[in-house]
């Protein structure tokens, strides 16, 4: 499996080999999400997020893992798939991981992060916050303080209906 996934692959080559993959394979995929090899780790996650629904009962269990892993992967494709992967998990609104919550602060402030990311970041950020009305207020500022006519449309987007919801759930 590993030998599979270190090369470069194709969209169709990775969605045919998600179509393979089951529960049990997912304690031998989750850790490769972590390599240091860029096409590894890309290709893990994306096979992760492809076959997202027949894994989805294996995954819920190791969000906190795919948490630590966008952090500090170096690799923006990994980054970037395992934030949508997380976006479909379901997610445990009573523990929340406050140093996940912050990179997606940061991320969401950061000139450098690609809109993409930001956008899940806002997202994963609004779910998180989205049973304490504090922390949903702390959002609305961060939010608050980005200039809009700078941001990239789909950040915009983004930034525009997840006001809508918070103004909805302060209210």
């Amino acid at each position: 499996m590993r030998d599979s996934l270190t090369r470069r692959m194709s969209k169709e080559a990775i969605l045919a080999f998600a179509e393979t993959v089951n529960g049990c394979d997912c304690d031998k995929i989750l850790p490769l999400i972590a390599e240091d090899d860029k096409e590894l780790s890309g290709n893990a996650a994306y096979v992760l997020l492809c076959a997202q629904k027949s894994l989805q009962n294996c995954l819920s269990g190791h969000t906190g893992f795919i948490m630590e892993v966008v952090q500090s992967t170096p690799f923006e494709k990994s980054r970037r798939l395992l934030l949508s992967l997380l976006e479909k998990l379901p997610s445990d609104t009573t523990n929340i991981n406050v140093k996940f919550l912050d990179y997606c602060i940061d991320s969401i402030l950061s000139a450098k992060t690609p809109c993409a990311i930001k956008v899940s970041c806002m997202k994963l950020a609004f779910r998180q916050c989205a049973t304490y009305k504090e922390l949903l207020a702390e959002l609305k500022m961060v939010l608050d303080t980005m200039d809009v006519s700078m941001l990239a449309p789909s950040v915009a987007c983004a930034r525009r209906n997840i006001m809508k919801k918070l103004l909805a759930t302060l209210q």
